[in-house]
């Protein structure tokens, strides 16, 4: 299921259950459907809402957010991250990062690799 050493995200997996994710959608105006298979979907079919509910939580946080941008490399120094080079050569100083990528899982359903 995870290549490498995924197990890292189990204590994850445990703590943060699909109802849990589905109800931080609705808590933000997002509402699901379910459909064949118990498969949740956003009623608007569109993955770019949950995209934006997600940052709108995020917001509540004060935690910044950059979206459609391409990481060159994550910056580390005495094995801790301390931030992101971008493509462009501007660089995010940050305590914590977390990088969220896509990717072309079924191209069937509409995905693609189109950055977000």
């Amino acid at each position: 299921m995870f290549h490498g050493n995924g197990k890292f995200l189990y204590s994850s997996f445990n703590e943060f259950t699909n109802q849990d994710i589905i109800e931080l959608l609705k808590s933000n105006g997002l509402e699901v459907k379910e459909e064949r298979g118990n498969r949740v979907f956003p009623v608007t079919d569109k993955a770019q809402s949950v995209v934006d509910c997600l940052v709108k939580e995020l917001k509540k946080y004060n935690i910044e957010t950059r979206l459609k941008c391409a990481v060159k490399k994550i910056l580390v120094k005495d094995n801790k991250v301390t931030g992101v080079e971008l493509t462009d050569k501007e660089i995010i100083t940050a305590d914590k990062v977390i990088l969220a990528t896509g990717g072309k899982s079924y191209s069937s359903t509409g995905s693609n690799r189109r950055r977000l």
